[in-house]
Protein backbone atom coordinates (compact mmCIF):
# COMPACT_ATOMS: atom_id res chain seq x y z
CA UNK A 1 0.00 0.00 0.00
CA UNK A 2 1.18 3.50 -0.74
CA UNK A 3 0.44 6.22 1.84
CA UNK A 4 0.47 9.82 0.61
CA UNK A 5 0.18 12.67 3.16
CA UNK A 6 -2.73 15.06 2.54
CA UNK A 7 -1.66 18.68 3.06
CA UNK A 8 -4.45 19.70 5.42
CA UNK A 9 -3.39 16.57 7.30
CA UNK A 10 -6.83 15.30 8.10
CA UNK A 11 -5.49 11.86 7.27
CA UNK A 12 -3.70 9.93 4.57
CA UNK A 13 -4.71 9.20 1.01
CA UNK A 14 -4.15 5.49 0.69
CA UNK A 15 -4.04 3.70 -2.64
CA UNK A 16 -3.97 -0.02 -3.26
CA UNK A 17 -4.16 -2.27 -6.30
CA UNK A 18 -6.13 -5.53 -6.32
CA UNK A 19 -5.88 -8.23 -8.99
CA UNK A 20 -9.04 -10.31 -9.31
CA UNK A 21 -9.67 -12.78 -12.14
CA UNK A 22 -7.03 -11.16 -14.40
CA UNK A 23 -8.51 -7.69 -13.90
CA UNK A 24 -6.66 -4.87 -12.13
CA UNK A 25 -8.68 -2.72 -9.73
CA UNK A 26 -7.41 0.43 -8.06
CA UNK A 27 -8.71 1.53 -4.69
CA UNK A 28 -8.58 4.87 -2.92
CA UNK A 29 -9.00 4.17 0.78
CA UNK A 30 -9.98 6.75 3.39
CA UNK A 31 -9.88 6.20 7.13
CA UNK A 32 -12.98 7.81 8.61
CA UNK A 33 -12.37 10.31 11.39
CA UNK A 34 -13.78 9.66 14.83
CA UNK A 35 -16.53 11.74 16.35
CA UNK A 36 -15.60 13.80 19.39
CA UNK A 37 -17.29 11.46 21.87
CA UNK A 38 -15.82 8.29 20.34
CA UNK A 39 -12.34 9.78 20.38
CA UNK A 40 -12.76 10.94 23.98
CA UNK A 41 -13.90 7.42 24.90
CA UNK A 42 -10.48 6.17 23.81
CA UNK A 43 -11.33 4.34 20.60
CA UNK A 44 -9.17 4.12 17.50
CA UNK A 45 -10.78 4.71 14.08
CA UNK A 46 -12.89 1.74 13.01
CA UNK A 47 -14.39 2.72 9.63
CA UNK A 48 -12.75 2.83 6.22
CA UNK A 49 -14.18 3.82 2.85
CA UNK A 50 -12.94 2.28 -0.39
CA UNK A 51 -13.59 4.06 -3.66
CA UNK A 52 -13.02 1.28 -6.21
CA UNK A 53 -11.98 1.86 -9.81
CA UNK A 54 -11.90 -0.70 -12.59
CA UNK A 55 -10.04 -0.76 -15.88
CA UNK A 56 -9.63 2.64 -17.56
CA UNK A 57 -10.25 4.37 -14.19
CA UNK A 58 -13.97 3.66 -14.37
CA UNK A 59 -15.52 4.20 -10.93
CA UNK A 60 -17.28 1.02 -9.80
CA UNK A 61 -18.60 2.16 -6.46
CA UNK A 62 -17.96 2.83 -2.80
CA UNK A 63 -17.44 0.21 -0.11
CA UNK A 64 -17.95 1.03 3.57
CA UNK A 65 -15.86 -1.27 5.77
CA UNK A 66 -16.81 -1.47 9.46
CA UNK A 67 -14.22 -2.92 11.82
CA UNK A 68 -14.72 -3.89 15.48
CA UNK A 69 -14.38 -0.99 17.93
CA UNK A 70 -11.04 -1.34 19.69
CA UNK A 71 -9.67 0.83 22.48
CA UNK A 72 -6.54 2.76 21.49
CA UNK A 73 -4.69 1.44 24.55
CA UNK A 74 -5.27 -2.19 23.45
CA UNK A 75 -2.35 -2.08 21.00
CA UNK A 76 -2.00 -5.85 20.48
CA UNK A 77 -5.65 -6.75 19.88
CA UNK A 78 -5.81 -9.24 16.96
CA UNK A 79 -8.78 -7.48 15.29
CA UNK A 80 -7.24 -3.99 15.13
CA UNK A 81 -7.86 -2.12 11.91
CA UNK A 82 -4.80 0.09 12.35
CA UNK A 83 -1.40 -0.09 13.93
CA UNK A 84 0.22 3.05 15.25
CA UNK A 85 3.78 4.03 14.55
CA UNK A 86 4.59 6.48 17.31
CA UNK A 87 7.54 8.72 16.62
CA UNK A 88 9.03 11.15 19.03
CA UNK A 89 8.11 14.82 18.35
CA UNK A 90 5.80 13.99 15.45
CA UNK A 91 2.17 12.94 14.99
CA UNK A 92 1.40 9.26 15.12
CA UNK A 93 1.32 7.54 11.74
CA UNK A 94 -1.44 4.98 11.35
CA UNK A 95 -1.18 2.10 8.93
CA UNK A 96 -3.47 -0.84 8.31
CA UNK A 97 -2.66 -3.94 10.30
CA UNK A 98 -2.30 -7.30 8.49
CA UNK A 99 -5.85 -8.06 9.68
CA UNK A 100 -7.03 -4.68 8.32
CA UNK A 101 -5.44 -5.29 4.92
CA UNK A 102 -7.00 -8.76 4.76
CA UNK A 103 -10.47 -7.39 5.58
CA UNK A 104 -10.13 -4.64 2.96
CA UNK A 105 -9.34 -7.25 0.32
CA UNK A 106 -12.28 -9.41 1.46
CA UNK A 107 -14.55 -6.35 1.24
CA UNK A 108 -13.43 -5.71 -2.35
CA UNK A 109 -14.02 -9.37 -3.29
CA UNK A 110 -17.48 -9.35 -1.65
CA UNK A 111 -18.39 -6.14 -3.49
CA UNK A 112 -17.34 -7.61 -6.84
CA UNK A 113 -19.40 -10.75 -6.16
CA UNK A 114 -22.40 -8.58 -5.27
CA UNK A 115 -21.97 -6.66 -8.55
CA UNK A 116 -22.12 -9.99 -10.43
CA UNK A 117 -25.39 -10.90 -8.67
CA UNK A 118 -26.86 -7.50 -9.55
CA UNK A 119 -25.92 -7.95 -13.21
CA UNK A 120 -28.07 -11.10 -13.34
CA UNK A 121 -31.14 -8.95 -12.72
CA UNK A 122 -29.91 -6.09 -14.94
CA UNK A 123 -29.13 -3.76 -12.03
CA UNK A 124 -25.97 -2.00 -10.88
CA UNK A 125 -24.50 -2.14 -7.39
CA UNK A 126 -22.76 1.17 -6.61
CA UNK A 127 -22.36 0.91 -2.85
CA UNK A 128 -21.75 -1.89 -0.39
CA UNK A 129 -21.28 -2.22 3.35
CA UNK A 130 -18.90 -4.87 4.68
CA UNK A 131 -18.90 -5.68 8.39
CA UNK A 132 -15.77 -7.36 9.72
CA UNK A 133 -15.93 -9.82 12.57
Amino acid sequence: MQYTPVYKHTGYQITETYFVEDVTYTAEITIAQLTFSTGMAGFDPFHATINLFGPKDLSLGIIQVNFPKIQARDEHHPLRMLVMERERHSPSKREFSPYGEKMLKEAVLAFLEERKRYQIINRTCNSYTFNCS
